[in-house]
This record gives structure tokens, sequence and C-alpha cells, in this order.
């Protein structure tokens, strides 16, 4: 059983490691243009520049000296608050937001062993032999299985008010894009 368990958690960091650089690397988290598009619109009236960037764009907010328009690609509200739903308790809406953030990674990677942690618990106090010297690691075990699953529960629901409540940035800080 243990050998299983320790197979599912291998698979599991694997798949999120590979979908992590995949997603990192695509040109929208690297916040290239796709070629030929130019995602701006910007009205000249009575020397008064505005831009209107097209849905899903903004100018970011960290530029330097140089302002380039409408160049960052923001996450979208809806499928951070979906991953965060689905699955939330593995960190999946932390991984979604990073956008390379190398702390977003690693509270993603802290909430996917908490959630596999409270999920894989709660089976194994039920296996094993029934002397009574087990019984009471077993009740231990079960109690620091409880405080953890309640915590993961009350850090999904956090996350749910953050994203909902427009409070979540992603990696770079940016909003996310509204629904």
């Amino acid at each position: 059983m243990a050998n299983f368990i320790h197979f599912l958690i291998s698979v599991t960091l694997t798949f999120i490691f590979v979908s992590v650089v995949c997603v990192n690397t695509s040109p929208a988290a690297r916040n290239e243009l796709p070629l030929g598009s130019f995602p701006v619109t910007i009205n000249h009236t009575d020397s008064i520049n505005t831009t209107e960037c097209n849905l899903g764009w903004k100018t970011p907010s960290n530029t330097n000296d140089t302002i380039q328009y409408c160049t960052y690609k923001q996450r979208s509200k809806k499928t951070a608050f979906c991953l965060s739903f689905f699955l939330g308790t593995f960190g999946a809406d932390w991984f979604y937001l990073s956008r390379s953030s190398f702390a977003y990674i690693i509270v993603g990677l802290l909430k996917l062993l908490l959630g596999c942690g409270c999920c894989s618990a709660w089976p194994l106090t039920y296996f094993g032999s029934e002397s009574q010297n087990t019984e009471a690691i077993k009740l231990k075990f079960r109690g620091v299985s409880t405080f953890i699953t309640l915590f993961a529960f009350v850090w999904w629901i956090v996350d749910w008010a953050r994203i909902l409540g427009n409070k979540f940035a992603d990696g770079n800080g940016e909003a996310l894009m509204s629904w």
C-alpha cells in the first residue's frame, strides 16, 4: 500500500512539474504576442492619446522607461476559479497563476503536498494490525490528519474568496481578467 501511495505522489509531482514547465515556457507566459497580432487601439483626439486594449490584454504596471501598450496577457478569473474549485486542494490555481513566480510555485507545491497528505492520511489510519500499541498511534494520526484536512479546507475556501473578490493577483502582481 505504501509503495502504491509513493508511486501516486511521484506521478502527480512529475505531472505538475511538466505542466508548469510547459505553461511557463509558452509564448503567452513570456508575454510575447503571437506573430501578426497587435492588441491595441490608440485614439488621437485633441492631442490626447488614450489606449484601449482588447479584452484580456493590458499595459503592464511595472514598465521601466519605455511604454509598451497592451503587451501583457491577463490570466482568466473564470479559469482560476474553476481550477481552484475542482483542483484547488492540489494547488492547481497557484500553478496556473504563477507566471514563473518562484513563490507561487513553492506555495502550489506546499498546497499539493498538504492536499495529498490529507487525502492519503484518512485511509492509512484504517489499515494495519489491530494490536493495542498501534491503536494509540492511529488515534494520534487521525487527530493530526483531521487538523491537516481542516486547514486545507479553509485554505481552499480562502482562495475562492480571494479570486472572486479580485484580491488574488497573478505571479507578476497583475489583476485577473474579469468574467
